[in-house]
């Protein structure tokens, strides 16, 4: 089971993950929304070891910034975190 400090810590981190996600310029003119939800399991270096769509977003632009940031984004979480 995890402790409450482990999953502070994983709330922490996916804050972190979504603060620095951009909102796609095209969609801010277009004023488009949508909601989106991934798991994702971290590997040893702490990045994205797989990653599964949970609800899909409603426009693509949205799905393309998030595959984008995923494969960049390095977690402070230990290995097979989901």
């Amino acid at each position: 089971p995890k402790t409450s400090s482990e999953e502070g810590s994983l709330t922490e981190e996916v804050e972190k993950f979504k603060n620095q996600l951009k909102y796609p310029a095209h969609a801010l003119d277009q004023g488009l929304e949508t909601d989106c939800e991934w798991e994702i399991e971290i590997n040893g270096e702490g990045k994205a070891k797989t990653t599964k769509n949970i609800q899909n977003c409603k426009y693509q632009i949205f799905e393309n910034e998030f595959q984008q940031s995923i494969v960049h984004w390095k977690f402070d979480l230990p290995e097979g975190t989901v």
